[in-house]
């Protein structure tokens, strides 16, 4: 919603495709999925705590299935 939004946008405006993740507030995460993707960037949207060790690996296992290794 703050600075990590601004950078995810400014990687897409690049290029890049991404991975974001938001803690609680999946509709915020859907907004700026949607605004990575109208740079045309792949952007893959994870709502999951990075505080708990099973959701960092769902979450490593989604980004490898979508942009490989």
């Amino acid at each position: 919603r703050g600075i990590g939004k601004a950078i995810a946008v400014k990687f897409a405006k690049k290029g890049y495709d991404l991975v974001i993740n938001c803690v609680r507030n999946e509709e915020r995460l859907l907004q700026t999925k949607k605004e990575v993707e109208s740079y045309q960037a792949s952007c893959l949207a994870f709502l999951g705590d990075m505080g708990d060790m099973a959701q960092c690996e769902l979450l490593f296992s989604k980004a490898k299935k979508q942009f490989g290794t």
